[in-house]
């Protein structure tokens, strides 16, 4: 476990007491990104035993590894004891959606809604992971669909903690993603899905009067180039970020999209799975010195499901030599 002092833009070693580490340990929210290879998998889970899983897919042309991936899922979250409150599809692409059918078939504990658009032609394409989404949703009645358009929710999960939902109408179907705003006492943490700048700009225009910035960030579309923009980076000011990654060019964290970020770090202040296998951050939202207390852990064999679906993990160097450019002037301003 390492401990760290996160503020806007900056994040530095911490060293707290033995009782607040106890304390922490008693009433900490947890983010983990699981290292699912190609696709993006997340649970949030919040102090009185609620989770929300935010996007579950591996992959977009094996649906062999996004049925195992919920199957997985499902065993360890009954393993943990972790009750399912909410799943939350940011986008309709397979490798963020694509495992919720057969997570749902695995039989974790259950009392959930599913927030996701509706009625865009990204989401009626009857696709065949869809429809088993659409059959599997179908047999819960506990299921509730909520459209998401041009608006913001906000959820209430305790006492000063919360999850804003914000969505807006976008040209690009593919790439109008659910953000999700979790305040956790002080703390705020702000994950993306998958989006470009100019949703990122559309979005920060809709709800100018809400105030975006976290000290954690996911960051959006695997770092990929078209996403992250200089304008988004500004407002947000994120002194902790991570993303899904692996070796390919649609789940690579991109070099300007790191330098845009303000770049590694030292200590470092981007983590990715490619590199970090699982990434596991806590924080109890209370404040340590001038910045919150955040804790970043990993699990050190790759990551929990990653060697049912061949997920590797790679050397920072490595990764680093190959990370790529893509021209994208909408980001850069």
């Amino acid at each position: 476990m390492t401990f760290y002092k996160v503020k806007p833009g900056r994040i530095d070693e911490a060293f707290p007491t033995s009782s607040r580490k106890a304390s922490f340990a008693a009433s900490h929210l947890e983010v983990r990104m699981f290292n699912v290879g190609e696709g993006e998998c997340i649970l949030v889970a919040f102090p009185n035993g609620r989770a929300w899983i935010v996007d579950c897919g591996s992959g977009n042309f094996n649906d062999g590894d996004n049925k195992r991936l919920g199957t997985l899922l499902g065993a360890y979250l009954r393993g943990r004891g972790l009750k399912i409150e909410a799943l939350v599809p940011t986008h309709p692409h397979i490798d963020h959606a694509g495992a919720y059918s057969s997570l749902l078939g695995a039989g974790p504990p259950l009392a959930p809604k599913v927030w996701q658009f509706q009625g865009t032609e990204a989401w009626d394409t009857g696709a065949n992971w869809m429809a088993a989404l659409d059959k599997a949703t179908d047999t819960l009645r506990a299921f509730e669909e909520v459209c998401l358009e041009d608006s913001h929710r906000v959820f209430e999960i305790d006492d000063e903690i919360a999850v804003h939902l914000f969505a807006g109408a976008h040209a690009n179907d593919g790439y109008q993603s659910v953000w999700l705003h979790i305040r956790h006492h002080e703390a705020k943490l702000l994950l993306t899905g998958d989006v470009e700048c100019p949703y990122e700009k559309r979005l920060m225009g809709l709800f100018g009067e809400y105030d975006f910035g976290s000290e954690f960030l996911k960051i959006t579309h695997h770092g990929s180039s078209s996403g992250t923009s200089k304008t988004f980076v500004n407002q947000v000011q994120p002194g902790l970020s991570i993303a899904s990654t692996a070796m390919d060019d649609g789940h690579r964290l991109e070099r300007d999209t790191l330098d845009r970020l303000g770049g590694l770090g030292q200590p470092r202040r981007v983590f990715e799975t490619h590199v970090d296998g699982d990434i596991i951050v806590l924080t109890d939202g209370h404040p340590y010195g001038d910045g919150i207390l955040y804790d970043v852990d990993f699990n050190k064999d790759d990551g929990e499901f990653a060697d049912d679906l061949g997920a590797s993990t790679a050397s920072l160097d490595e990764v680093n030599a190959n990370r790529g450019v893509s021209a994208s002037p909408e980001c850069d301003n």
